[in-house]
């Protein structure tokens, strides 16, 4: 389909080519680069990221992630295990926004 997962094409010069390019600030989320063509329970995946800043013994570090989700299939999809993915037939399932007073920089959600 989209990909020849045993093919093994990333090769060292690759690897420090990404290493040598690297910087700091936003990365690119959604359908971008490795999220390209990505499906979570059978909704869009993709590339996202999230942050949150912990206090520890009075110093306050930051715990980033980054995810690629593609996974799941949508009969599987369960939320505190109820099988929610059984009802779902939409392919496009509205999300209402969720308000918060958290700073900007607390916490970024994926798109």
């Amino acid at each position: 389909m989209l990909n020849d997962i045993n093919g093994f094409h990333v090769r060292a010069q690759h690897v420090e080519a990404a290493i040598a390019g690297a910087t700091d600030g936003p990365v690119q989320e959604g359908s971008v680069g490795g999220g390209t063509g990505m499906t979570c329970h059978g909704f869009k995946g993709g590339i996202g990221t999230a942050s949150r800043r912990v206090p520890v013994g009075g110093t306050e570090y930051t715990v980033g992630v980054l995810v690629q989700a593609n996974h799941g299939s949508r009969s599987r999809l369960a939320i505190n295990g109820v099988p929610i993915g059984l009802s779902i037939d939409a392919e496009v399932v509205p999300v209402p926004p969720v308000p918060t007073d958290a700073h900007p920089g607390m916490a970024r959600s994926s798109r």
